[in-house]
């Protein structure tokens, strides 16, 4: 995770940058379907990093909007529940969170899990 050798304020600045150059490519729909995952391998990085260093949920919207904007394929499903889980946190619902944490967790995703790592 290139992220973590960036100070907060250099991350926040990346995060954006990054975020508005794939709103651009995907206004023009230039992103192809198989393109996605890495996209939000990215974005994932970045709410993990964001977490961790005490960005606020304001400084992720722009990944929350990348992710809802995301097409509504059922490949793309665990990516909206890691959103959720990461809102969870930065709203501080700790129901929720352990509810989509449950589910992560489950289905071995344990590296995007806050109380795992």
């Amino acid at each position: 995770m290139g992220l973590i050798l960036l100070e907060p304020d250099d991350a926040k600045y990346v995060g954006h940058r990054t975020f508005e150059f794939l709103k651009k490519q995907q206004r023009r729909s230039i992103i192809p379907l198989l393109s996605w995952s890495n996209l939000f391998e990215v974005i994932i990085n970045f709410l993990i990093y964001a977490q961790m260093n005490g960005l606020s949920k304001e400084d992720c919207q722009e990944a929350f909007d990348f992710i809802d904007s995301a097409p509504k394929v059922p490949e793309f499903l665990i990516y909206r529940l890691i959103k959720r889980y990461y809102l969870a946190i930065f709203d501080r619902d700790e129901e929720k969170r352990k509810l989509y944490a449950t589910i992560l967790r489950e289905d071995n995703f344990k590296i995007v899990l806050q109380d795992e790592n």
